[in-house]
């Protein structure tokens, strides 16, 4: 019994920490993204010269 209303409990709190994880990563994603791509463009042109 103890284990069902632990697991039931810890449940919704694993989901909300995801949720904070995702923004957290989206949030950080969305300001590298353009430096990455920025990157990204002077690999591609040093690769082609």
């Amino acid at each position: 019994m103890t284990v069902e209303s632990d697991g039931y409990l810890t449940s919704p709190l694993f989901m909300f920490e995801d949720l904070v994880w995702l923004r957290v990563c989206g949030m950080v994603t969305q300001k590298l993204l353009p430096e990455l791509n920025w990157i990204f463009e002077i690999l591609s042109t040093a690769r082609s010269e």
